[in-house]
């Protein structure tokens, strides 16, 4: 991708995403970043549990999923979970 882009002259981009790994690897291909734009996706109870494991585990910016009324009443009465995963 970073590749195609460099090919088309851009130098610098908008980039939607939550994960912060896509800005720094375009950073260091020497794309500016001009702005990140956040996907804002509410949690629910079918993808709460997904979206907890992307941002605790590959580190995505996702504070609305700790701070969503689903975290307090869904996820943390789950059999299949638990905090140290």
């Amino acid at each position: 991708g970073a590749q195609i882009l460099d090919d088309l002259g851009v130098r610098a981009v908008r980039l939607m995403t939550n994960n912060p790994a896509k800005t720094e690897g375009l950073a260091g291909y020497g794309f500016e970043i001009a702005e990140r734009v956040p996907l804002i996706v509410e949690p629910t109870a079918d993808n709460g549990a997904y979206l907890s494991a992307k941002r605790r585990k590959l580190g995505h910016l996702l504070p609305q999923v700790s701070a969503s009324r689903w975290w307090e009443e869904t996820l943390l009465t789950s059999p299949f979970f638990t905090l140290a995963d």
